[in-house]
């Protein structure tokens, strides 16, 4: 649980800062902290790969691309467009959904990023599993408005 390790060291200030982490690692801190995703998905959050526990709904943050500097000011730049991928799996359709649900609620309250109409919804036979695949896009503004990213 790398998200586990890393936030181990982190002080409540650098956390609450949002500066100098990963953008899927705040991902996760903040889907963290809502009730649903605490009930349905606990730990199951990792970026890139399936967590090793599979047992219930999980949730895999990939960046499409990386940031791109917007907002010019002088000779610097304010803000990153950010690009991410979320994958909600799980064998019940109803939580997934209501996970999906959740994640579109954060990623839009707290990051200011919409979903694209470009997602994913169906259900593998191979793995057992429903898939909602939903990428989405935006300038987190809370992550630059004080400091200069370049």
């Amino acid at each position: 649980m790398p998200y586990v390790v890393a936030k181990k060291f982190i002080s409540k200030e650098f956390e609450e800062s949002w500066d100098n982490m990963n953008f899927p690692l705040m991902i996760i801190l903040e889907l963290e902290k809502s009730e649903i995703i605490q009930r349905l998905v606990q730990k199951r959050m990792r970026s890139f790969i399936e967590p090793k526990d599979k047992s219930g709904v999980f949730i895999i943050i990939t960046p499409v691309m990386p940031g791109t500097a917007e907002h010019p000011v002088s000779n610097n730049f304010l803000a990153e467009r950010q690009h991410m991928q979320i994958d909600v799996q799980g064998t019940n359709y109803d939580d997934v959904n209501a996970v999906a649900d959740e994640v579109r609620a954060v990623m839009f309250h707290k990051f200011n990023m919409t979903e694209e109409r470009n997602g994913l919804e169906t259900y593998f036979e191979e793995t057992g599993r429903f898939l909602i695949s939903k990428n989405y896009i935006g300038i987190p503004q809370k992550m630059y408005y004080k400091t200069p990213i370049i």
